[in-house]
């Protein structure tokens, strides 16, 4: 990110030099431009986090470069308060730091010095006079160790920023920095978007495969949510459409340097139909699925469909259970039917989590987004909303600021009249008995006459007709407040761009499906055309057909 600082509403804004589109060049011209990188440190894992900074010489001459640490918080959520801050110095740059003079305040070098770390004391701690030649880049490591006693905290993230300071002639001017925004609300041990090692091949993993140490070197891996429809970030082999697979196994490591460090831990779960959790090799939770041995065709309980599939359900974990080391969550999915194809599985596990619990979720139900209504027509409207650990209190649709109605009990349906023209922002709210919310938008569009709709269902595209012989076709139209007084159907020869649009049939009665031959050998564009009792068409998707000459 850049920051441009302006001390005046008139060009140059006060800079030393009117700003051009080279940022390079107006930060090395000292213009009153600086470069801030912003970390947001949310997956803090355990007792220790470590990130890279940058530091580095853009100017064409050597500069005494200057660090200077900055936190905005003095209060409880000090990062100072809950841990230890230190830097780790590449060798080159601790040793320029000593040859010029070790200058600093509010840090200490830790053990003999000689591996270049230094401990922060003091929220407005600085090194200085270090010299850094043109053009010369450094990375060096700032690393947060929590306190075993840490307190985790809802609220605003800490923050602290490591200053660069240092331009031509001035050893105290700000060059940029990088900010640390740490999430201390919870501690993330495996996020929700991880990387899984998974095995889709329809047949049973080896023995032993939700074990520590199951070889999985063999499996894909792959971003969750993983799954079969929708846009998953990992679609998934679930077989053919004769022969679906039932089940899909699910594997992922993550490292626990100290085990007591957690005291409380918490599992979400995403899964379409069924699922089994292990920790370790121990089985930790089971839900849709029979009890006893189940293998990769035991078929769920029972099918989740709608917003069910997206929730991530809350199961608590004793952090006892954890080892020190390496640790593996194994999840093996199952679908309700080899019908079905549409598995669905993500996963995230918290430590520590300051949090009363988790919002609930809603959605709409069957109504697309950017859907295009008529002024004055009734529009039912169904909202689907779930709590993973409470309970919905209520759940109300706006339009927007105008309440629709609010309904304390499922089926949440609203019956919406649209009262104007043009676009409106629906807004549906779930309140679940913590008084704990969320919110989901859909914005639709009011127009004075909604126009047909229209599906070109026969011929396949790019059918094979032979010279002579007579082709049927047919399409699918409706209109929601109105009438179908005719569908055409249109077809253009592509021999040419100019050749011209042919109607080669009208239907004035469902269903709509007419014949046509008389066309000349070669390649053809088709479409059909409804149109209705408002004067208001629409065109389907075209489709391809070759004519063949006869032989």
């Amino acid at each position: 990110m850049l920051a441009r600082i302006e001390t005046s509403s008139a060009t140059p804004y006060g800079m030393d030099f009117p700003e051009t589109t080279d940022v390079y060049s107006n930060t090395r011209n000292n213009n009153k431009i600086v470069w801030k990188n912003v970390t947001v440190v949310d997956d803090i894992s355990g007792p220790m986090m470590m990130k890279s900074i940058m530091l580095r010489n853009v100017f064409g001459e050597p500069v005494q470069m200057g660090l200077r640490f900055a936190e905005t918080q003095t209060d409880a959520t000090s990062l100072l308060k809950q841990g230890h801050i230190f830097i780790d110095l590449p060798t080159q740059l601790l040793e320029r730091w000593r040859q010029g003079g070790a200058v600093g305040r509010g840090i200490k070098l830790v053990g003999d010095g000689k591996e270049g770390r230094i401990e922060v004391l003091s929220p407005e701690a600085t090194l200085q006079n270090i010299r850094i030649d043109p053009k010369e880049t450094f990375t060096a490591n700032v690393e947060l160790a929590l306190s075993k006693d840490y307190s985790p905290r809802q609220g605003s993230p800490a923050q602290i920023d490591l200053i660069q300071l240092g331009v031509p002639g001035n050893p105290d001017k700000v060059v940029g920095g990088q900010r640390f925004t740490v999430d201390l609300s919870k501690l993330v041990l495996i996020n929700s978007g991880a990387q899984w090692r998974y095995w889709d091949k329809g047949i049973n993993p080896a023995y032993a495969w939700a074990s520590v140490d199951y070889d999985d070197s063999t499996w894909r891996v792959g971003a969750a949510p993983l799954g079969s429809l929708g846009n998953p970030a990992t679609i998934l082999d679930v077989g053919t459409a004769k022969h679906h697979f039932v089940t899909t196994y699910f594997r992922h490591a993550f490292d626990v340097p100290d085990p007591s460090f957690y005291r409380t831990a918490l599992l979400r779960l995403m899964r379409a139909d069924g699922a089994i959790v292990y920790l370790n090799g121990r089985e930790i939770y089971r839900i849709n699925l029979p009890a006893g041995a189940v293998n990769g065709d035991t078929l769920a309980t029972r099918k989740v469909t709608g917003l069910e599939r997206e929730v991530f359900f809350p199961i608590k974990l004793d952090p006892e259970n954890l080892r020190h080391g390496k640790n593996v969550i194994a999840v093996e999915v199952h679908l309700n039917s080899p019908e079905c194809d549409d598995i669905n599985f993500d996963l995230e596990l918290f430590a520590n989590d300051a949090t009363p619990g988790f919002p609930p979720d809603i959605a709409f139900a069957g109504l697309p987004d950017g859907a295009v209504f008529q002024t004055g027509e009734v529009v039912p409207i169904q909202l689907e909303a779930l709590s993973g650990d409470g309970k919905i209190d209520s759940v109300s649709l706006y339009d927007n600021e105008r309440l629709i109605g609010t309904s304390e009990h499922e089926p949440y349906t609203f019956n919406w009249r649209v009262e104007s023209n043009g676009p409106h922002r629906l807004r549906a709210v779930a309140v679940d008995n913590r008084k704990m919310q969320s919110t989901s938008f859909h914005t639709v569009t009011a127009v004075e006459n909604v126009l047909p709709l229209v599906e070109l269902v026969e011929p396949r595209s790019s059918a094979e007709v032979t010279e002579g012989k007579g082709i049927s076709v047919s399409a699918n139209a409706s209109d929601r407040n109105g009438k179908i007084v005719r569908v055409e159907f249109w077809v253009k020869d592509m021999a040419t761009f100019d050749s011209p649009s042919i109607l080669v049939a009208t239907v004035t009665a469902p269903p709509y499906t007419a014949s046509i031959k008389d066309l000349k050998p070669g390649h053809y564009m088709l479409w059909a055309i409804a149109v209705n009792d408002h004067g208001g068409s629409t065109q389907s998707l075209p489709g391809h057909i070759m004519i063949n000459a006869r032989k």
